[in-house]
């Protein structure tokens, strides 16, 4: 659990932390990276962030995004590379200031159809994913999504 955080940015990267407990951080809080802390799940109440541009959550174990998402509309930069994640809420295009989204090194099997809906000068990343050769193929010439396909091997133990 993360203690009280009252600050602009913060950077809880390595942290070994597991879950996000929102009541912990400043809901003025503009730049939050919670890369590497095994987190699993994003709590509904996240939307309460809506002073956020910058949310990294790269490497970490998140499979969902919450349809509250949608309410972070500050938003900027949105680094969710190296999770699970395999689709995203259909609502999601209401993050209308969003200029970076990287969607690399996750579960997609195609290209969700709510990306074609963020603005023009989103640049998207969804390198290494486990696309098919048609989500490929049928990828809209009206966006320039870099994708590619590929998996991330998985170690188990």
């Amino acid at each position: 659990m993360f203690t009280n955080v009252l600050r602009d940015s913060v950077n809880l990267c390595c942290s070994t932390q597991y879950e996000i407990k929102i009541d912990s951080f400043d809901v003025a809080t503009r730049v939050l990276l919670l890369s590497h802390n095994s987190i699993e799940v994003i709590p509904a109440n996240f939307s309460i962030m809506v002073n956020l541009t910058r949310l990294t959550l790269v490497n970490n174990f998140i499979q969902v995004i919450p349809d509250s998402f949608s309410l972070l509309v500050n938003l900027q930069g949105l680094f969710l590379a190296m999770n699970y994640i395999s689709d995203l809420p259909t609502n999601f295009s209401r993050l209308a200031n969003l200029k970076t989204l990287t969607l690399s090194e996750n579960c997609f099997r195609h290209i969700p159809d709510v990306l074609y809906e963020l603005a023009q000068d989103c640049e998207i990343d969804m390198k290494v994913n486990p696309f098919t050769q048609e989500a490929i193929k049928n990828k809209r010439a009206d966006r320039n999504i870099k994708c590619s396909i590929g998996f991330r091997s998985i170690k188990l133990d």
